[in-house]
């Protein structure tokens, strides 16, 4: 049975970046290390290369990046198969992304979800977000500050938003003194 041999199916990596990489794009540069044939034999060879990926401002988890001929040469006259990186977010310890959004959780007394506070949140990129909050919030409460999200990759210059969640912290416990005074003021 003659016939063209079929390629080496591809290879899949997982490509972990973090939001702030994402966030302003980055170029990652991988070894790989290979597998190719010596001429028409089914002696193999060790080759390696280095390859970059331009991270574009963005990304989200799942997109594929494929380096075509990339993979090992099974047998001679065998095409060699793709390399195929997906990328997968890293957790990050301030923000969480849903789809083009950045959400953030910010922790309040009660005290201040009750009276009012200023709260300043970092941005992926570097500067400070101030945010002031003169309204009662409840623990269902949420603050959008627009366009202050991940870049939208195929919208360059428009962004998502970032969305401030505020997790109100209630006492643990009140004295009969603390609880009178609330019951006055409430």
């Amino acid at each position: 049975m003659g016939g063209a041999r079929t390629r080496k199916p591809a290879s899949e990596y997982r490509l972990s970046l973090g939001l702030d990489e994402i966030y302003s794009g980055t170029t990652k540069r991988l070894k790989l290390t290979r597998q190719i044939c010596v001429g028409q034999t089914n002696k193999h060879s060790t080759s390696e290369e280095t390859i970059e990926i331009k991270v574009k401002p963005g990304w989200k988890a799942g997109t594929r990046i494929t380096f075509e001929g990339k993979g090992d040469e099974p047998a001679p006259g065998v095409p060699a198969g793709d390399i195929v990186f997906v990328v997968d977010e890293k957790p990050h310890p301030f923000f969480r992304r849903e789809g083009d959004n950045l959400v953030h959780t910010a922790s309040i007394s009660l005290r201040a979800a009750l009276t009012g506070f200023n709260l300043t949140v970092p941005s992926l990129d570097g500067r400070e977000i101030k945010v002031s909050v003169r309204d009662v919030v409840s623990p269902d409460t949420t603050e959008t500050i627009k366009g202050e999200g991940m870049p939208l990759s195929k919208s360059p210059g428009q962004r998502g938003d970032l969305i401030i969640r505020f997790q109100v912290e209630f006492p643990k416990k009140l004295t009969s003194e603390q609880k009178t005074q609330l019951k006055n003021a409430l």
